[in-house]
């Protein structure tokens, strides 16, 4: 990444920009086709998998995995161009290297504004997730000013529920049905978010 990217964000098309935030070790920025082989690794490892219903079997050639992270990148970058916001790439400012994907979405049907990330399996338990979902959260409420973020999962990951709690959000004690899921429903509104340390 370029320090003018660093500096100014990643301009996506009709002039709006991605904004690039740092934090302790990582760079959120723009998922771009650059990113395409790494994420798909990610995408497609059955760990990652597991938690979004699963690989297809027979699994999907390799050139068919890339097409369809391709065209992944391409909704999250519509996603940012629609709605002002969405989801990150993140960059280990240390080496350079794809962690995964955070930030916000909210896609038509959705509950509402959504925290969620996405870690590469080799790098799980080392905080990065929650580092990433505590800046995606402090975006929405100190730069969008929106009122609540939510987090959504299926009740059986617990890791994600963990994260959920270290980047502030409680258990509402309410499910929803989101593509043929049941998921657990947390949330955090824009007080309790600014009272967290007092």
């Amino acid at each position: 990444m370029s320090e003018i990217e660093r500096r100014a964000g990643v301009p996506l098309a009709r002039g709006m920009t991605i904004p690039v935030i740092e934090t302790e070790r990582l760079w959120l920025t723009a998922l771009t086709d650059h990113h395409v082989d790494a994420f798909s690794r990610i995408q497609h490892d059955p760990r990652v998998a597991e938690w979004f219903g699963g690989l297809p079997d027979p699994l999907p050639s390799p050139a068919r995995q890339r097409e369809d992270t391709w065209r992944l990148i391409a909704t999250f970058l519509g996603h940012w161009a629609l709605r002002g916001y969405g989801q990150w790439a993140l960059i280990r400012r240390s080496d350079g290297r794809l962690v995964g994907r955070a930030g916000l979405w909210n896609p038509e049907g959705w509950p509402g504004v959504e925290v969620g990330w996405l870690v590469d399996p080799e790098l799980w338990a080392q905080g990065y997730a929650s580092e990433a979902g505590r800046a995606a959260v402090a975006h929405a409420f100190d730069d969008l000013g929106l009122d609540e973020v939510i987090s959504v999962t299926v009740p059986h990951n617990t890791a994600s529920r963990r994260v959920m709690e270290k980047v502030g959000l409680t258990d509402t004690g309410r499910t929803v049905d989101l593509r043929d899921h049941t998921q657990v429903l947390y949330r955090i509104g824009r007080d309790e978010w600014r009272g967290r340390d007092a």
